[in-house]
């Protein structure tokens, strides 16, 4: 197959999972964003738009770079804390996510992108008993995969919850909030390892070796609706999961195209670093009230659905051609920097082939952001001490935020400065600058007919 081939037959897949990449005061001395002039950020005069993503030309057209905006608002008055909306990309080169380290860490508050697991989301002080059981209940089996993966190392149960991370930091934060029920009390938790099951006799009537059952009891002390008890008490059988978690569709993308994977370069375990996002029950229960199916997303990235292995097998035959990969590189690159556009259209109208991607794209920006921007408003609002703060969420985001913090906050932008995501070397792939261009029109073409919808 023809790279052009490829191209025109891979697009619309690519173009959901590149859209859906672009959708996760003072700096002591900052590092360089960009190695040249437009380092500098720009003056409220020079910007036209909330514009966060752009491709910038290589000076002897063999190669293209995308570029990734941060973009700084505050009040005009002057009160209150500076605001930075960091946007990102959630595969690209390493040096992207070393820069967006450095930029964001010395912040006062972090306020990241990153889907929680079921059960993880806030209730209100008026949430019902029935609502907070159902929460407790998908933290209970949110720890309980947490035990079968320790389990599948171990052969073992830890000894309490507070070792169920098995030392990944990111993990171990997300796993403390789900160790308390829907009422706020810790859940307490017992291991069951010593219980031997019966044992199969082996086909020559000898005694098969005995079996042991991994087993937990966690208990809620809130008050159960589905019981004459006053507490709710889980018996769990656990399965040791010896099997490698399997990789989402992105990590494999980026295997791919040689570019990184944000998750494996991005530190959001320190504590000025706090999450700003939905659950993913949450998610899933908001598209489907839409008219929206969640599987649609959730098993297509977690790498689970039909669609989702083919394009992992396609993805590895790519990997193996240094032109292949960079054919498809460029065109993520192309389907990204028109990814604020997309998004929104395919949110908003729900017409033309991104018709079927509104009812979760609506979810995907507009819902999601709003959990943002209701973080920073409670933030300015009761937390006086907190001089900055960063917002670092996909790039096809920021605009949309940005917006309604104008509007809601009564905030101005301040400057902008651009950081390199993901660079194209034609030259090094054996690309010629004439087939790189050709390359880039057909994409472009091809992205405005997505954008154009069907002709009638």
């Amino acid at each position: 197959m023809s790279a052009s081939a490829l191209a025109r037959r891979s697009l619309s897949v690519f173009s959901v999972i590149a859209l859906t990449a672009a959708a996760v005061g003072a700096i002591v001395s900052p590092p360089p964003l960009m190695q040249d002039d437009d380092a500098q950020p720009t003056t409220p005069a020079a910007a036209t738009s909330a514009n966060y993503i752009r491709i910038i030309d290589g000076k002897d057209t063999q190669s293209m770079t995308l570029q990734i905006a941060v973009r700084t608002l505050k009040k005009a008055d002057g009160t209150g804390p500076v605001i930075h909306l960091a946007g990102a990309v959630h595969i690209a080169d390493k040096a992207f996510y070393e820069a967006c380290q450095n930029f964001l860490d010395p912040h006062d508050v972090v306020l990241y992108e990153g889907v929680r697991p079921p059960g993880a989301r806030d209730l209100p002080a008026d949430a019902s008993d029935e609502t907070r059981e159902k929460i407790t209940r998908r933290r209970v089996e949110f720890l309980t995969t947490l035990l079968s993966r320790y389990a599948g190392k171990h052969n073992r149960l830890p000894a309490s919850l507070a070792e169920v991370a098995d030392g990944n930091a990111r993990v171990d934060r997300i796993a403390q909030g789900m160790m308390s029920d829907g009422w706020g009390r810790p859940l307490t938790y017992t291991p069951t390892p010593t219980a031997t099951a019966q044992p199969d006799a082996k086909p020559d009537g000898a005694p098969a070796a005995a079996r042991t059952a991994l087993g937990a009891i966690i208990t809620s002390d809130g008050p159960s609706t589905s019981t004459a008890d006053d507490n709710i008490v889980f018996t769990q059988s656990i399965t040791p999961n010896k099997a490698a978690e399997p990789e989402g569709i992105q990590k494999q993308l980026a295997d791919a195209l040689g570019l990184e994977f944000q998750l494996d370069h991005v530190n959001t375990s320190k504590p000025n670093w706090r999450n700003s996002d939905m659950s993913a029950d949450e998610v899933a229960e908001r598209i489907e009230a839409n008219g929206g199916d969640p599987g649609m997303l959730l098993n297509t990235l977690s790498g689970q659905s039909l669609g989702a292995r083919a394009m992992g097998l396609m993805l590895r035959l790519i990997g193996m051609s240094k032109t292949m990969s960079t054919t498809v590189k460029v065109m993520m690159v192309e389907v990204l920097a028109s990814s604020d556009t997309m998004l929104d259209q395919a949110a908003r109208s729900g017409t033309g082939p991104m018709a079927a991607m509104a009812p979760m794209m609506k979810v995907i920006l507009h819902d999601r952001n709003e959990v943002v921007m209701n973080d920073i408003a409670r933030i300015i609002r009761d937390e006086p001490a907190v001089r900055s703060i960063a917002a670092f969420y996909g790039a096809g985001h920021m605009a949309g935020l940005e917006t309604e913090l104008v509007s809601r906050l009564g905030l101005t932008f301040v400057e902008e400065r651009w950081i390199d995501a993901i660079t194209v070397d034609f030259k090094a792939a054996g690309m010629s600058a004439v087939d790189a261009q050709r390359m880039r029109e057909m994409v472009r073409r091809q992205m405005q007919s997505v954008r154009e919808g069907p002709r009638r």
